[in-house]
């Protein structure tokens, strides 16, 4: 086991604040503190996804569009909603998606999911899990309700590698390489100082299934990619 300090997570007003800071540089910072790996991440987790014939996709915690543009790039929705928190990091993903009949939400979570019941046959959300910690039983609870019956809930994010000695080695990354890059590229350490910290304190993969069960869902699944950096957990609503 790491030893791991003490973690609170912000509010939802200080995750707005966080990603509103590094809106500018996130796309890039994304790609170098992945080795952009995060396109093939997304690739990835969009092919064990979709099953064809899925007509409607909400994204929450669109960020600047990515997740989203590349399930938009393979699968033909007739509904098509993003929804963040973060109003830069909306605008930055409606300049990549100009031609799409998209919505655009602007919502905190933390308050619900503001679409009626039973509203779309797929909920995705990358990298979005750890801002949430404390809500996800919430979360999920309303990730459900939105969900049409049989609809499919696909979360792709941060987790810990499995091995000994990979852990030991993204510790270190985490603690020092990934706050200092983030803070001379963004100019905002003390954001990426929280991000690191998400992924530490983050649940395991086992825990957030037991979470979606108690929600509703049925036939979870989990997929690591890179030795377990990274996690797509597919649920379907019972």
């Amino acid at each position: 086991m790491m030893p791991f300090s003490v973690f609170t997570p912000p509010d939802s007003s200080r995750i707005k604040q966080i990603f509103t800071e590094i809106t500018p540089r996130y796309d890039l910072l994304n790609a170098l503190l992945s080795l952009n790996l995060d396109c093939s991440w997304r690739q990835w987790a969009v092919g064990v996804t979709l099953e064809g014939g899925e007509k409607s996709i909400l994204d929450i915690g669109t960020g600047t569009g990515k997740f989203l543009k590349a399930f938009l790039a393979k699968g033909h929705f007739e509904k098509i909603t993003a929804m963040d928190l973060c109003e830069s990091m909306l605008e930055k993903a409606r300049r990549a998606l100009p031609d799409k009949n998209i919505a655009w939400l602007k919502a905190d979570i933390s308050s619900g999911i503001p679409v009626e019941d039973d509203s779309f046959d797929l909920v995705t959300a990358a990298f979005t899990l750890r801002s949430i910690k404390e809500d996800l039983p919430f979360f999920f609870s309303e990730t459900a309700r939105v969900l049409s019956r049989g609809g499919k809930a696909a979360f792709l994010e941060l987790t810990r590698p499995r091995s000994l000695w990979f852990r030991a080695l993204y510790f270190g990354y985490l603690r020092f390489y990934l706050p200092l890059v983030g803070a001379l590229i963004s100019g905002s350490g003390r954001a990426y100082s929280f991000l690191a910290d998400s992924i530490l304190h983050f649940d395991e993969p086992g825990e957030i299934r037991i979470l979606l069960e108690k929600s509703g869902f049925e036939g979870v699944k989990s997929h690591s990619y890179t030795g377990g950096i990274v996690t797509l957990i597919t649920a379907r609503k019972a």
